[in-house]
């Protein structure tokens, strides 16, 4: 993706879109976390999407048990 589009310029939701549709979407996609339909512009569930969610559930329940700075 082009840095330049995401200026001083660009509103919160355009930066949005543009990082959801050219990074985060194909990168789920490509894992099988969603299923993305360009042309429709409709996203599913993807194969490995309860494997995905089981992880951040988990970290999201242990947030406070994890060491200072994890990601």
């Amino acid at each position: 993706m082009d840095p330049s589009l995401l200026n001083d310029d660009s509103t919160g939701n355009q930066r949005q879109m543009l990082l959801l549709e050219h990074q985060l979407l194909p990168k789920l996609a490509s894992n099988e976390f969603v299923e993305w339909d360009r042309d429709d512009n409709e996203i599913r569930r993807g194969r490995h999407y309860d494997a995905l969610m089981s992880v951040a559930v988990a970290l999201k329940e242990n947030e406070g048990k994890l060491p200072e700075g994890w990601p």
